[in-house]
């Protein structure tokens, strides 16, 4: 399923992209509940599962995906079972973030690329999307990278232990800073100088594996006494123990708060999931009618304190406003690109008049929309 960031879906947007591909439009692009709804049921038709024959669909813990009761009862019912993942854990449980949306992004960008070189002085518009997409896609789909998904993932075949004990350490950052204590043991233990036989004998092994010659020179010996202790006037007293935390502080982060439910990998289909989740909606529910109803309290006071003359004055503003609008564009003007009409406008759609050809269409419609220009696709491909 594409997903474009328009208004109005049009056929053509799929053309020429693989094969039973369904395309969807979304104001922000992003998926939502009902796009994921129109997602399985086409999952659902292409994988011919039922109850007899379920499946595993495996999604991260988008609200979308968990969170919306008609989605859960429509995959009970086609036996989709839907396991989400824990939260962060996607970039290394989820397959196709291990394996293909990697290629996927590498040959749709390879396509982009030759595409623009064989057309220039041209851009790629939402038309051409498809076919590029669609040359991208069956590079990357492959069944070496499905599989490689799900082995690397630990999920077929299963190996609990395919994710190394360094994942789940904690950042010792966010627990605390390690103690002067440690980091001074450990400064102890690689400072600490031989003694005098250890050196001694380093030093004989040294000769006998590098005997001097002629050529090379060795370093005068140093000698085994021990040097006055005692500190002068020119030189610095002593110091004993100097910490990591003198010389520079360690970097601390500060460790958020947890919420009181924390989110974890759940089976999403099952019945005490589907059942918590009815209590929160009706618990939910019950807050926002708590809420809706101090509202109306306070807005019906509002008005009551308002005057009646100011109240008619805002009422002859809007109908003049819409007045105006309806005489801008023709009545039940048709958009060439949707085969819309005005009336039929979705709530806050704007339309636009091409420069060229001057017929009215809608403002997602229309490819080329600058603050002096307006263009049709219509009339940009032409």
């Amino acid at each position: 399923m594409m997903i474009f960031k328009r208004k109005r879906n049009r056929p053509e947007l799929v053309d020429h992209a693989p094969a039973g591909t369904i395309g969807r439009c979304s104001p922000n692009g992003w998926i939502d509940a009902d796009l994921f709804l129109d997602y399985l049921k086409h999952f659902v038709t292409f994988t011919k599962c039922s109850k007899d024959s379920p499946v595993l669909l495996i999604l991260d813990g988008h609200k979308t995906h968990t969170k919306i009761l008609s989605t859960i009862e429509y995959a009970r019912d086609n036996g989709v079972v839907i396991l989400s993942l824990p939260p962060h854990t996607s970039h290394k449980l989820q397959p196709l973030d291990r394996s293909f949306f990697k290629p996927l992004k590498s040959a749709f960008n390879a396509a982009c690329s030759t595409w623009m070189r064989n057309h220039p002085g041209r851009r790629i518009t939402v038309d051409k999307l498809g076919e590029l997409f669609n040359a991208a896609y069956l590079k990357a789909a492959t069944i070496e990278n499905a599989v490689s998904g799900f082995r690397c993932t630990g999920i077929v075949p299963l190996n609990k232990e395919i994710l190394p004990s360094s994942d789940f350490l904690e950042d010792p950052r966010v627990v605390g800073t390690p103690s002067d204590e440690t980091l001074s043991s450990l400064a102890n233990t690689a400072n600490q100088s031989p003694s005098h036989e250890e050196a001694s004998s380093s030093e004989a092994q040294t000769r006998e594996s590098f005997p001097a010659t002629e050529e090379t020179t060795l370093m005068p010996p140093v000698s085994s006494e021990p040097r006055n202790s005692s500190p002068t006037q020119d030189e610095p007293p002593a110091v004993d123990h100097v910490s990591f935390s003198m010389i520079m502080k360690l970097p601390t982060l500060t460790e958020k708060k947890k919420s009181k439910r924390s989110e974890e990998s759940r089976i999403v289909t099952s019945s005490p999931y589907k059942q918590s989740l009815v209590e929160n909606i009706a618990e939910q529910n019950k807050k926002s009618k708590r809420k809706l109803s101090a509202k109306e309290k306070k807005s019906k006071k509002a008005e009551d304190q308002l005057p009646k003359a100011k109240k008619a004055k805002t009422d002859n503003k809007k109908s003049a406003k819409a007045k105006n609008v309806n005489m801008d564009i023709e009545e039940d003007s048709q958009c060439p690109m949707c085969d819309g009409f005005w009336t039929e406008s979705l709530p806050g759609e704007d339309c636009v008049q091409c420069c060229k050809c001057e017929k009215w269409l809608h403002e997602d419609c229309c490819c080329s929309v600058t603050p002096t220009t307006v263009i049709c696709d219509i009339c940009y491909d032409c």
